[in-house]
């Protein structure tokens, strides 16, 4: 019988575990050349831990038809939303791994392609879209000879965004904007770390996306103020901030 309606096999359920394996062994773990310490993405560790780490895996998907693919993580961004993108608190680490097993090797690189193609849209709706495939050759931020987006079998991965994507957002300011609206309260709050450079990232995103920053006496890091396009009004509101 044709299996493509999610019933379970023995081998979906080793498909499935190699996954998991992967994730906890390889993911969750520091790793020499990753160029910091701590787990390979800190971010699954505790999403392991919460039960939040949900796998959906795809064997009718042979990596041929790009379309195919970009509609069905559109609808399973939309399930995100609406179930797993809540205001809870543990709702941070829910994520969803859309896995294609039967995707061969030399057609991997399409999740590269897609994941690009839908950043835009997907960072708009405060979420991230991960992908990852056996021939991944996408560098760790800190060392380029070090390849974190190797997995087992190719797939895109969904995701609440978190304050550490900046790393991956302050690229472009669209995407910044996006982290900013979310974050920036954090940051000018003092409540963000700069053990990883975090602080230091954003404030230099800051200046580099046109808003000018100032320094308050409560404040370690500077809180910033949107420049106007008019340069006498910018400065007025400046003053009146620094006024109160």
């Amino acid at each position: 019988m044709k299996n493509d309606i999610g019933l379970l096999t023995p081998e979906r359920i080793e498909d499935a575990q190699n996954v998991v394996n992967w994730a906890k062994h390889t993911i969750c773990s520091s790793h020499p050349d990753l160029g910091r310490a701590g787990p390979v993405c800190p971010f699954v560790p505790p999403s392991l831990k919460r039960n939040s780490f949900y796998l959906a895996l795809h064997y009718e998907i042979d990596g041929q038809n790009k379309g195919e693919i970009i509609s069905l993580i559109q609808s399973y961004i939309k399930s995100f939303r609406h179930y797993l993108s809540t205001g809870a608190k543990d709702a941070l680490y829910n994520t969803i791994l859309v896995v294609f097993p039967n995707v061969l090797k030399e057609n991997a690189p399409i999740v590269d392609q897609i994941a690009k193609e839908l950043k835009t849209s997907v960072v708009q709706l405060g979420l991230m879209l991960g992908e990852f495939h056996p021939n991944s050759k996408i560098d760790s931020i800190r060392n380029p000879n070090f390849h974190p987006m190797v997995s087992p079998y190719p797939m895109l991965v969904i995701r609440n965004m978190a304050v550490h994507d900046i790393l991956f957002l302050h690229q472009q300011q669209s995407w910044f904007e996006e982290y900013n609206k979310r974050f920036g309260e954090q940051y000018q709050r003092n409540r963000v770390s700069n053990e990883h450079g975090l602080v230091d990232l954003y404030y230099s995103s800051l200046k580099k996306f046109g808003r000018q920053v100032r320094l308050s006496s409560t404040q370690k890091h500077p809180s910033v103020t949107r420049l106007t396009s008019d340069p006498q009004k910018s400065s007025q509101s400046i003053a009146k901030r620094i006024s109160k």
